[in-house]
């Protein structure tokens, strides 16, 4: 919602394709900001994915040429920019797809403050409960008060 003007602010990925033609511009990057999110201390959050090899695989030898191939810094920036992330590989610093766009440049300068931002066991679940409620704060839709009334009730009934 940021990136179409329909929101001023927002969580977005560490990815964006500035390409005015395959993207969404050179001047929609170029208005962007971005801040980290300091309490106590700075922070940024991060998450990833993890891929590994089943031990019961009756294709190890298969299962593990794969893994090389996806884990290749070739493949981690690709799957980076489909995730909307950069590589969480010391070989990303400095890289194209992190230096490409003012949200891969942003992240890749402070990975030093990231925090994982899941971790329960039911992070998706509580998202896709919880976010509705953010969105429609940020949007005005309604006040902070009532999203913090929705999500504590909410709260209440998981």
């Amino acid at each position: 919602m940021v990136l179409s003007g329909r929101a001023a602010m927002g969580f977005m990925g560490a990815y964006v394709d500035c390409d005015d033609k395959t993207g969404v511009g050179k001047k929609v990057c170029d208005d962007l900001g971005f801040f980290d999110i300091t309490d106590k201390e700075q922070a940024m959050f991060m998450g990833g994915q993890i891929a590994s090899i089943s031990s019961r695989t009756e294709l190890p030898g298969a299962a593990y040429q794969l893994l090389k191939i996806i884990t290749s810094p070739e493949a981690e920036q690709d799957l980076a920019k489909l995730n909307l992330a950069i590589p969480a590989a010391r070989a990303a610093e400095g890289s194209a797809v992190e230096s490409s766009n003012p949200a891969s440049e942003f992240a890749g300068k402070n990975t030093a403050y990231s925090a994982y931002s899941g971790g329960a066991d039911n992070w998706l679940q509580l998202q896709d409960e919880f976010a509705p409620a953010l969105d429609e704060a940020l949007l005005r839709r309604r006040t902070p008060q009532q999203a913090l009334d929705t999500l504590a009730r909410k709260a209440g009934s998981m």
